[in-house]
This record gives C-alpha cells, structure tokens and sequence, in this order.
C-alpha cells in the first residue's frame, strides 16, 4: 500500500493513507495500514522492530482519563462559509410525564459557499439539570458525510453537560456543506425539579476543514429554546423537612421528619426507577420508619417522591441503591 509520508517509528501521530475499505475480517485490507508499522509501505519482519520499540507505551486515546474535553466556543473573525441549523422534535417539556425523550436534528446550512467541506466537529451544550447526558445517543442516519466506516469516519465524546461530535471523509472527495449532519437523542431527567420555565441549547462547531485541512469558518446555531411546564409543585421548604439516609444505601432506607403523625396522615412514599416505573409504594405512617430496599431491583439510581392525597408532591430524592 501508500508509503507513509515522513514515516518514524518514533511514538507520535502521524498522518496515513487508508490501504482500502474492507472492514469484513481482521485481514481486511483497511486494516493492513496498521501492520505497516515503519511507514514504508510494505508489510515485512521489519515492521517488528517498529512494535519492539514501543511496546508498553500507551496511547492518551487508552489512558484512564479522557484525553479530551468539549472545547470551549472560539469567537470566529473570518467571513462564515456555512452556518449550523439545529431544530428539536419538540419545543415543550412537561414535568409531570417524565422522562421525556428529545431529538434534536442537527443541519449545515451552505450559507457563504462551503462547498469543499471535508472534516467538522460540532459541539452541543445542555443544561445538566435537566437532561441526562449519559443517555445520548447520536444518528448518522442520512448524513451528507456518507455512510460511517466506508464514507467517513465519525467520533463522538458525552461530557457532563455537552455532547461532541467529530465528522471527516474516509479518503473520499470533500463535499457541499449542505444538509444534515447527525441527530443527538438524549432524555430528560427523572424528576427535573427546576424552577426554570425553559432551558436553552447552545451548538457551535470547533472546528472545520477542507481536503487540504485549510479552516473552514461556520457559524453558530441560533440558541434552541425549550419550554419547560412545570406542574410538579415542589414546595422547597416542605422538602427540607424530609431526610432519606443513608445515601448510597444498602438494604435498608430510613425516612425521618419533624411532623407529627396527623400531619403525616393521608402521605405516601413512591420509589421509581429511572425509566418511571414504580417499584415500591407506602403510606408514611409515622416520623422514623425504615424502608426496605430489597424489592426495588438491580443496584442504580431510584428516585423517592413523598405525595398528599391529591398528588401534591412533597418531597423528591434521588437515592443511590448499591
């Protein structure tokens, strides 16, 4: 195959030539690049003494900590060649029909001319109180990048509060940045207790390039904003007076609170998981009661409302089961 340009065996980056597309087996050909480990085109003994040399070392792509974050929005001075375009399937979050899936489509728009694109990456910034980052998943369904694995290669990175996508041509001609790029499918979380009525989503792309890795400027995405119907009526100061311990727990939960037993009359304690399925249900009866954990399920997350009788909800804690 190609000869690696400026090949080292040093351990460093650096830039190859795909050999082919085949995936199929582990002798496909795209995979035959990697045996080629002095760079010089030819898969022979001599590739050995290239992995003798850097046997042990460790890639940052393989340490135990991310070797990347989502980058912070970099003002851009040049004249945008292209702007992004993000739309959500919809534009209300209702709290009291939770969790809540969200798609949200994200589009190039060929505004100044980008018609040479051949790498982005794109960054989505959520606010973590509401949506659960940890349940994103992306779609390159129909993407003007191709078809992963054999068009582009794609790479994607869920923060804390943001998600990253990185998209580039797999040795194919650039193209019109002009269309879809991939979908982000996340949930909200179970319960949001918020005092916000709506929450905004933010998307920018890091960066850009054409075939010769020139920058290519794109313009932000105007801000996505979601309403959010808050009809769950957490009164703070009614919660405060409920403690759930320990947290994490174990095998057994124990509830204590400053009321009297009149003022717990008519209270009961649903425990959730985080798909909304209730697990456990029990009237509160007086002002220390221990709750088993035993018949919740697999160890995670759960969440414990306390509620009057007409629903109104008194108390929400999320509680670690081990």
């Amino acid at each position: 195959g190609p000869a690696r340009p400026n090949a080292t065996i040093q351990w460093t980056a650096q830039p190859i030539t795909p050999w082919g597309y085949n995936r199929s087996t582990q002798n496909g050909d795209a995979y035959k690049v990697f045996a080629d480990s002095n760079g010089d085109g030819v898969i022979t003994n001599a590739d050995q003494a290239a992995i003798g040399f850097n046997m042990t070392k460790v890639h940052s792509k393989s340490a135990n900590t991310k070797p990347f974050a989502i980058s912070p929005k970099v003002e851009q001075t040049a004249l945008a060649g292209g702007a992004l375009v993000v739309t959500s399937n919809t534009n209300v979050i209702n709290t009291t029909n939770l969790p809540q899936t969200v798609t949200f489509t994200v589009n190039l728009n060929n505004t100044g001319g980008l018609d040479a694109l051949y790498g982005i990456s794109v960054n989505l910034i959520f606010d973590d109180t509401i949506f659960d980052l940890s349940t994103a998943s992306i779609d390159y369904t129909g993407s003007i990048f191709g078809k992963t694995g054999s068009d582009c290669l794609i790479l994607n990175y869920n923060s804390a509060t943001g998600v990253s996508v990185g998209l580039t041509r797999y040795a194919n001609a650039a193209i019109n940045g002009q269309g879809l790029l991939f979908k982000v499918t996340l949930s909200t979380k179970l319960p949001v207790v918020s005092s916000l009525s709506e929450t905004q989503v933010t998307a920018y792309a890091d960066s850009a390039n054409n075939q010769a890795g020139d920058i290519l400027v794109v313009q932000d995405a105007p801000v996505t904003t979601i309403v959010i119907k808050n009809n769950l009526g957490v009164d703070t100061n009614t919660a405060d007076e409920f403690v759930l311990y320990p947290n994490p727990v174990n095998d057994i939960l124990y509830l204590s609170t400053g009321k009297s037993t009149d003022q717990l009359e008519n209270l009961k304690l649903i425990v959730f998981n985080t798909l909304g399925q209730i697990v456990n249900e029990i009237p509160v009866k007086n002002s220390n009661m221990k709750i088993s954990t035993r018949n919740w399920g697999a160890s995670g997350v759960y969440f414990v409302k306390i509620v009057d009788d007409a629903n109104y909800i008194m108390s929400v804690r999320k509680i670690i089961l081990r």
